[in-house]
């Protein structure tokens, strides 16, 4: 069998694996060549060759890692089916892939790294793997007529999965790779951008040995390779899983992949994956509210907002009062059953408004209404099947439902209801639920500290709000959050200067309709009297329209005859309702040119899944601690705490600012079709891309 290995080596070639796979191949095949033949000669054998495969690959599972062991995998699969013809394999499963972080360097270290190496080459070597996001096969093969250095650019001749990309070069890379070149390129005399003295390039070994040698130079303790130079949320922030929400630092630390996104080109909800996460430290983070919703990001996170092109990426610490940016309307959501609903109604109200004593082994529930003290001491017998009491508080105008029941007050523990008001959250299994208890859960806790009249909740636990603002989005009931300052006169005389409380008012009409729909509450709610329809932030792609709307004579006087339009009215300050962006579009819709620009106003116009958030306040929070990035697969965002946030590619030049998926292109990453579509990505808007290696120096 040995005297194959030339036509297999042939049949690689010819199928256009790369030379680094090809040699790979060759050793991992010889070797179970040498391991088989002490044992048997014929090839045909199907159940011998079998069993002696098994064998093999759970021996070789001894010493490897399931990466290296994948690799044996596909090699003996080319072996068989490639070459001999033969489906052996076919019930043979692929060995798992250990899950890892990558590790990442700061940009400190990255300095020290690149200061401590005196090597003209080796530094060389180092700036073009931090500064390209080449992969170090992709440096090896890199060739001379490959750079571009008038464009500042390189092309990478069949990388990763055969694709041909452009990266850009460090201008300060370019000049000093210039007098390397002619310094040595004599002595050389090679096709190859680095090479060894016969010419030839240079081998990944000898790349990585490289990176090895200059790390230990720096003191880096990392294990850090040639791929650790090609790489946020508050823990607490709220991400919209499949059928339940998460905080950020849980979902880290889970298994969980599977998310809700948008899909950006139709705005439509769709289910995604994560396909990589990270953690690292901040000392910096920002507090965005907008138009009632708050989310608590490093400077560098990215959210999305809308130009003359449509939606677009936007930093968080580019941010300005009256950004608009987007968030989330409605969430579909199924469940599983946990509790009964009115179990669930209960444990809302003592959220809301109960007090919790271990020592006396009891919950007591306050109420103004003795109505409402009833109803919920009918829960309480119907389904713990306890007698309890109640105490009426004559100076207080007030009445308690006292529970004291040893198993009421475990089972209530266990939820996490025992801490202190301004530490108490939504129950986690609330969050998978189904949406009848949810909807119990909410109006029990509206019992307690929810107004009467107009629909708005209570509390000085911000956090709780939120929680309970995320879960409105199941009903698709828009919620605005507000903080405010007050004094505060205590039952005891004693007067609190500065006493922060937090609001969370249902302000508009169709969402107070879906409140009072779905919220069963006991208190009696005052709704609007109007609504004039949700405003789209659609100015800035109505302008560029204009400009040569202004050229058709009689064009906008038809708008205005026709459908009382007056087009000049919502091009800056003044929204339009989705009403009249209609009205409009039929007008639009005639004109050819506008094709491009109409398809992406109809996609705004017509989602029920988005909603546009205007930006009121950006505050510095002082923080210190760990934040979270994700990364997802297909449509690159998930859903925080409301808002549509970009996924997170941990490298320097997101850091840096620069556009995430122009990064992913430069990058190489198989769904570069797909990014180009996102954001419209040319090889000419990669030239204009500045380099994170300039950026550094």
């Amino acid at each position: 069998m040995l005297e194959d290995l030339e036509k297999i080596k042939n049949e690689l070639i010819i199928r256009g694996y790369t030379q680094r796979t090809i040699d790979q191949y060759l050793i991992y095949i010889k070797e179970y060549v040498l391991f088989t033949e002490e044992k048997f000669t014929n090839w045909k054998n199907v159940d011998r060759v079998h069993d002696i495969l098994v064998q093999y690959l759970a021996q070789k599972k001894q010493t490897v890692k399931n990466t290296s062991l994948a690799m044996i995998f596909f090699a003996l699969k080319f072996l068989y089916e490639g070459y001999l013809k033969s489906h052996v394999m076919d019930d043979l499963k692929l060995p798992k892939k250990e899950k890892y972080l990558p590790t990442v360097l700061t940009k400190e270290e990255v300095k020290t790294l690149f200061d401590v190496t005196k090597d003209t080459r080796n530094k060389l070597v180092l700036w073009l793997l931090y500064s390209s996001g080449l992969r170090v096969s992709e440096l090896c093969s890199l060739k001379y007529s490959d750079l571009d250095f008038h464009e500042a650019t390189a092309k990478v001749i069949s990388g990763k999965g055969n694709k041909d990309r452009i990266v850009i070069l460090s201008k300060i890379w370019i000049e000093e790779y210039k007098k390397y070149r002619a310094k040595y390129n004599k002595k050389y005399n090679s096709e190859y951008v680095f090479a060894k003295l016969n010419g030839k390039p240079f081998s990944s070994d000898t790349m990585e040995r490289i990176v090895k040698e200059s790390s230990k130079l720096a003191g880096i303790k990392k294990d850090i390779s040639c791929h650790s130079l090609r790489h946020c949320l508050h823990p607490d922030t709220r991400i919209f899983l499949n059928s339940q929400i998460s905080s950020a630092k849980d979902l880290f630390n889970s298994n969980n992949k599977i998310i809700n996104s948008i899909n950006l080109l139709d705005l439509n909800l769709e289910v995604d994956k994560i396909n990589n996460k990270f953690d690292h430290k901040s000392d910096k983070l920002l507090s965005i509210w907008a138009d009632g919703y708050e989310l608590s990001c490093t400077p560098e996170h990215r959210l999305f907002t809308i130009n003359e092109n449509g939606v677009s990426e936007i930093l968080a610490k580019d941010l300005k009062i009256g950004t608009y940016l987007l968030g989330i309307k409605k969430i579909e959501h199924v469940g599983k059953k946990k509790y009964n609903p009115d179990i669930w109604r209960l444990i809302g109200y003592i959220l809301g408004d109960g007090s919790i004593s271990i020592v006396n082994h009891g919950i007591k529930i306050y109420d103004k209404n003795k109505k409402n003290i009833d109803y919920y001491n009918e829960i309480v017998k119907k389904e713990f099947n306890k007698i309890t009491t109640i105490t009426e508080y004559k100076d207080r105008k007030s009445y308690s439902l006292n529970i004291y029941d040893v198993k009421i007050l475990k089972f209530i523990c266990d939820l996490g209801l025992n801490k202190r008001s301004k530490e108490r959250r939504v129950p986690l299994e609330l969050y998978s639920a189904t949406k009848e208890e949810i909807s119990s859960f909410i109006a029990g806790y509206y019992d307690a500290e929810g107004n009467t009249g107009n629909p708005k909740f209570f509390s000085s636990n911000k956090d709780l709000l939120k929680d309970i603002q995320q879960l409105l989005l199941y009903f698709g009931i828009d919620s605005h959050l507000n903080r405010r300052i007050r004094t505060v006169k205590l039952p005891q005389g004693k007067i609190l200067n500065n006493n922060i409380i937090y609001i969370l008012y249902i302000l508009h009409l169709p969402d107070q309709q879906l409140f009072k729909k779905y919220v069963p509450t006991l208190k009696t709610m005052k709704l609007e009297s109007r609504f004039v329809g949700e405003k789209l932030p659609v100015g800035l792609i109505l302008s560029k329209l204009n400009n040569k709307i202004k050229l058709m004579v009689g064009f906008r006087y038809k708008m205005a005859l026709q459908d009382n339009i007056r087009f000049d009215r919502h091009l800056s300050k003044i929204l339009p309702t989705k009403e009249t962006l209609n009205k409009i579009l039929k007008h639009l819709d005639k004109i050819k040119e506008f094709d491009n620009d109409v398809l992406i106003l109809k996609n705004i116009c017509n989602t029920n899944r988005v909603k546009w958030l205007k930006v009121k306040k950006v505050e510095e929070l002082k923080y210190t601690g760990i934040v979270y990035d994700f990364s997802v697969s297909r449509n690159h965002n998930l859903i925080t705490d409301g808002f549509i946030s970009h996924n997170s590619f941990a490298t320097h030049m997101l850091e840096q600012g620069e556009n995430l998926r122009t990064i992913q292109t430069l990058l190489g990453h198989s769904s570069i079709a797909t990014t180009q579509i996102y954001t419209k990505v040319t090889t000419e808007d990669l030239k204009k891309v500045k380099n994170p290696l300039d950026k550094l120096k």
